[in-house]
């Protein structure tokens, strides 16, 4: 099988419009629904550990779809 990777990494290649749509709404999906469990959570107690790693893990999850979202909106 043929390696389909770009010879230059740093070159982002053009997604179809359609496509694009699609990971967009997905993404805007996915960390609203993401942010409504961390605020959930902001209903917890402040020493409870299983909410602290939690927190800790929607933040970063939520900052990852931000992130995949700012690119797919430059481009």
């Amino acid at each position: 099988m043929k390696d389909r990777r770009s010879s230059h990494p740093d070159t982002i290649e053009e997604i179809p419009e359609n496509l694009s749509k699609q990971a967009i709404s997905q993404l805007e999906s996915e960390i609203a629904t993401l942010q409504g469990w961390l605020d959930d959570l902001g209903e917890t107690r402040e020493d409870n550990p299983e909410a602290i790693i939690a927190k800790k893990f929607y933040r970063d999850m939520i900052q990852n779809r931000q992130e995949l979202l700012d690119t797919i909106n430059e481009q």
